[in-house]
């Protein structure tokens, strides 16, 4: 697991601009509401 962070796959790349997205998405809802 831990070489893995260091040498994301190209799956895990799209794993993590997803939920890099849904968290910003989150984020902005918060300070919105």
């Amino acid at each position: 697991m831990a070489c893995g962070s260091s040498v994301p796959r190209a799956g895990e790349k799209d794993v993590v601009k997803k939920s890099g997205k849904m968290i910003k998405r989150g984020v902005y809802a918060a300070r919105a509401t």
